[in-house]
Formats: structure tokens, sequence, C-alpha cells
């Protein structure tokens, strides 16, 4: 289902080797899960994947956590959208804004 880096933050989020948030191994986040993923784990796979990408590519786009048209990486979704159930993203986006303070290279500008 995935591959390169993608296989490799997955392996990291979900599978018993990482984080294993994937408790119910349906491939996806599901409420509950998001709350295992360490906040420092997921504030270096955004830098790792911001740096790899030219800053096309992390946790969320330049608008929300649903799109990042300019990551062909991702097929011009967010990180987010990659690994959580599309209407569980706003417990993600929870997660990584309000409990880890992940933020965007543009909200850093500012």
């Amino acid at each position: 289902q995935y591959t390169g880096a993608l296989k490799t933050t997955y392996a990291i989020l979900m599978r018993e080797a990482g984080a294993h948030a994937d408790r119910n191994n349906d491939g996806y986040l599901t409420e509950g899960e998001e709350k295992l993923l360490p906040c420092q784990t997921l504030k270096e796979i955004e830098e790792l994947w911001r740096k790899f990408t030219e800053n096309r590519c992390g946790w969320y786009g330049s608008e929300d956590f649903f799109e990042a048209l300019d990551c062909h990486e991702l097929e011009g979704i967010t990180l987010t959208s990659k690994v959580s159930i599309l209407s569980r993203v706003y417990l993600m986006e929870k997660r990584l804004v309000e409990q880890c303070q992940v933020v965007s290279v543009s909200q850093q500008a500012t």
C-alpha cells in the first residue's frame, strides 16, 4: 500500500517497532489512536518531510489538513490525510496543533 518515505513514516507511527498507534490494525489512525503518537516523533516527521520535499509535504498544506496540492509525493494530499481516516482528521489536527504544537513553515514565519 505504501512505498518509500511514506512506508517508513507509516512503520514509525503504526507498527509495533514504532509507536504502534494502529492498535486495531486497520491501516489508519482511528479515534483515540492519535493520542498514542509521541509529540516529538510527530515534530521530527514534519521536519523530515518538509526538508526532503522542499517544504511541499508535511502534516498539513498551506490551507488545511486535507490538501497539499504541491505535494506530488503524496498525490496532492497531506500526510495527515494519508494516515488518518478522513472523518477523523480533526482528531489528528487537534493532536498536532493543540497538544504537540507542530506548526507549519508558514506558521513559523508569523
